[in-house]
This record gives C-alpha cells, structure tokens and sequence, in this order.
C-alpha cells in the first residue's frame, strides 16, 4: 500500500490545517528514509491491517520508538500511525455494512483530537492514541454529532421509565470536540444510534449513559437557557454529581495551564461564566445521566 498517498486523501477529504499536512509529511518521510526505522513504524500497522494487533496502545508505541530514532516525536508518530491504519477501518466498516457516513464521522475524531494536541502542546499529533483504539477496534463509533460504545450501566436507578440496574447493557455518550453541540443535531444522533445498537435491547428501550463535566448541575445556574451545554445537559436524568478538579478547563480556556483563575481568557459567554464561578470560590464538577429512548422517543 502506498500510505503516503493514503495520508495525503485523508488529508484531503477531511480538510486538514495546510500546516498539519506538511508537518506530518515531513516526519513521515523522515521515517520512511531510514530502512529500520520505517521497518519498526510500519509493523504494527502491517498487523493491524491483517487483524493481529494486539494491544493497540502498546502497537502505536512500538511505532513511535521506531520513528523516535529519526527524531519524530512521540504524538506525531501516533497520528501518522492511525492514519496510516485508517484504510482497514475503512475496509473493516465495508465488510460489516456500517453506513459509510459513520465511518467519515469515526475517522474525523483523529482530526479533532490532532486539533487539541496542537492546541496544549503545539505539535501536530495526537496525545490519545490510546482512545483512538476503541475506533480501531469497533468498539467505539462516530454516529452523527456524538459518539457512542457499548458497556454497562454503572449505577442502579429505579426513577427511570425503565428501572436500572448496575451492570446492565448501556451505551455510553462521548462529545467529541468537533462542531456545534446543538440540540437537533444531538437529537438526530440519538435516534441514529438506537436504531443501530437496537439490536442490543431487544424491545427494551436503548440506555444511553454519560458521564461529563457537560452534564455539571451547576451549569442550570451559570449558564443561560439557551445555552447548548444545559440544552445536551438536559436530554439525561442526572443520578450523580460530583465536585472535580479542574482537569478540564482546558476544553474551555483552550489552554493547558488553567490555574490562574483571574486572568483566564473571558472571550466567549462560556469562559465567562466559569472565569466568574472560579474566581468567585466555585467549583468545577460534573455528572452522570441516563437517557431511555424507545421508537426514537426520549422517555421521560
């Protein structure tokens, strides 16, 4: 396979940054100059593609220590690894029928998380090759704005339409960082992913749990009405919430170093709110919700 030309079309399709993309060449023809090097780096990937990788984190690391012999540091080397195995996650949602729309979604999570690692650390990579390996493995999937994995439940909850019980089949919610939190979108992929984890539940309503500095019950006091977060906040039955250290200002502050509190950015209407809930003694927090959705209703 000629993944240089493989990279330079995901490159494309997903509109990466023009700085990205000749940085990342850069290392990787950097990597594929030196014989041993490139033999290290592409190994894991050749396993990948022909379903024997085991351990996906520790596969991208034995790919990075090989390109961290030509210089190519660490983050860089897992991104161009993941793109490089992006092809057999192409051909892997191919052979099970997966729509191909949830596969361009699963595959934009390496752009949105190279986004971030920019972001904190100024290097084109990613800092979560290890959670990209859930995509890699289809056990984690794209669909729509959000995306979802299958697991269990964590807590018991009577009060829900269906009663929870800790350990029952739920599909767990993540936010990736990409586009606009808004309520139809969120909506739609709710209703997308019963129907494709429908065959999980039988006729039981699809559980979908989360647990997110989103679902913070403090933000009903901080932030608008309007707002997306409260709006997402509120499609769950909150069942619990805690205080928290701030592990996750930087999603909001856009940098790594959040602990003065008094001149953090106050840019847009969220930083605001959690620039004044800090300074003013507040705390960070967060929360975990159900959802029950049946025939693409919420039930309530």
């Amino acid at each position: 396979m000629n993944y240089e030309k493989e990279i330079e079309a995901i490159f494309e399709r997903d509109d990466y940054p023009a700085e990205a993309r000749a940085s990342l060449l850069r290392d990787y023809r950097a990597i594929c100059a030196d014989e041993a090097a490139s033999a290290g780096f592409h190994a894991p990937i050749r396993l990948y593609e022909a379903d024997q990788l085991s351990g996906f984190e520790s596969g991208l690391n034995r790919a990075s220590d090989a390109a961290a012999t030509v210089g190519v540091e660490k983050y860089a080397a897992h991104l161009l690894a993941l793109l490089c195995m992006t092809p057999h996650l192409k051909a892997l949602y191919k052979a099970r029928n997966f729509p191909d729309e949830m596969f361009r979604v699963t595959a934009l999570d390496a752009k949105w998380k190279m986004a971030e690692c920019q972001e904190l650390t100024g290097i084109w990579g990613t800092k979560d090759g290890g959670w990209e390996g859930r995509f890699f493995e289809l056990t984690r999937f794209g669909i729509g704005r959000l995306q979802f994995e299958p697991g269990f439940a964590p807590l018991d909850v009577e009060t829900m339409p269906a009663p929870v019980r800790s350990g029952d089949v739920a599909i767990w919610v993540h936010i990736p960082s990409g586009g606009k939190l808004d309520e139809a979108s969120c909506l739609a992929s709710f209703r997308q992913a019963e129907t494709f984890f429908r065959p999980l539940f039988g006729d039981a309503p699809v559980l979908f749990v989360c647990g997110s500095w989103l679902l913070y019950p403090e933000h009903d006091k901080i932030l608008p009405a309007h707002s997306n977060i409260r709006r997402f906040m509120h499609f769950f039955k909150i069942v619990k919430s805690e205080t928290t250290s701030d592990y996750y200002l930087w999603r909001i502050f856009h940098r790594a170093d959040c602990s003065d509190y008094a001149n953090l950015p106050r840019e847009t209407g969220l930083q605001r709110a959690y620039a004044d809930l800090l300074t003013n003694g507040g705390s960070c927090g967060g929360g975990t919700g159900y959802l029950e959705m049946k025939n693409g209703v919420i039930l309530r």
